[in-house]
């Protein structure tokens, strides 16, 4: 049965993200059918949506996952199994830098452009650990960026980097002054230098030092913002992140690593969906 979805979250008019198919599927605990909600709009490269059971409303702001370094969009499939059951549309960006030798800070940016276009309507936006760098630039001018929500993740200033956050950390872990402190460390934490090396591609190797890259622009200087603070992180220390997230409109603290979003998905989950059905407000 095709339902007409409509712009905006209203029903009966033809397109917008929330237009998709309603099909059938044996439900084992309920012992018949149950409809379940696909999306039929087109996906700009870069992105994948992937679709939840839609409320009849469709009220909620849709959601752009973005993962950060040495993790990949698969990082959010926990989160997003759990958006799923809670009826909330989502997708997910795959960053050029940590898949390409030769991408840099530029193609993180037009990948999470393409993610934001695929939806094509105002986004709450989520980012992790690096992505707020590329993520603060994209928010800075795009108007379908309506809300953010940074989860230990580098909210950085114009001349700010993922790295120079660190480095300047008021409480860094063993392992963190490793990574700063030592050139084989800040080399660790490169995955495309790494790569580079591995291939035997010095001249490309610094140029592509994403970590090492600041954004033009804050776009969480005018978009309201939510900081997820990690307590139990051993990368971004909690001093680190609760003096960062004096930059958002709103902190809230879970206790976590830094790769809570996949093993504190429900935790992690439920926060952004308390914040997309309020529409962005805060």
């Amino acid at each position: 049965e095709r339902v007409p979805g409509g712009r905006g979250g209203r029903r009966g008019s033809r397109g917008g993200f929330c237009a998709g198919w309603r099909i059938l599927r044996w439900s084992r605990r309920g012992g018949g059918f149950r409809a379940h909600w696909r999306p039929d709009r087109a996906v700009a490269a870069g992105a994948r949506v992937t679709s939840a059971k839609a409320p009849s409303h469709c009220a909620a702001l849709p959601v752009l996952l973005v993962h950060g370094a040495w993790t990949g969009a698969w990082v959010w499939k926990p989160v997003q199994r759990h958006l799923r059951r809670m009826g909330i549309e989502s997708a997910t960006v795959s960053l050029p830098s940590q898949i390409q030798v030769s991408a840099a800070l530029a193609a993180d940016v037009a990948a999470i452009e393409d993610g934001l276009a695929a939806i094509g309507r105002p986004t709450l936006v989520v980012a992790h650990s690096y992505a707020g760098v590329p993520v603060s630039q994209v928010s800075a001018s795009n108007p379908l960026t309506v809300r953010l929500i940074f989860i230990s993740a580098a909210m950085a200033d114009v001349g700010e980097s993922t790295l120079s956050l660190l480095a300047s950390d008021p409480d860094p872990s063993r392992w963190l002054r490793f990574l700063t402190g030592t050139r084989f460390g800040t080399r660790l934490l490169d995955l495309a230098g790494i790569r580079a090396t591995i291939r035997r591609r010095r001249d490309v190797r610094d140029e592509v030092f994403v970590l090492a890259a600041s954004p033009s622009a804050a776009g969480w200087r005018r978009v309201p913002s939510t900081y997820v603070v990690l307590t139990r992180d051993l990368l971004f220390s909690a001093a680190l992140q609760r003096r960062l997230a004096r930059r958002a409109t709103e902190t809230v603290e879970v206790a976590g690593h830094h790769v809570a979003v996949w093993f504190k998905a429900r935790t992690i989950a439920t926060l952004i969906a308390e914040r997309a059905r309020n529409g962005g407000d805060i």
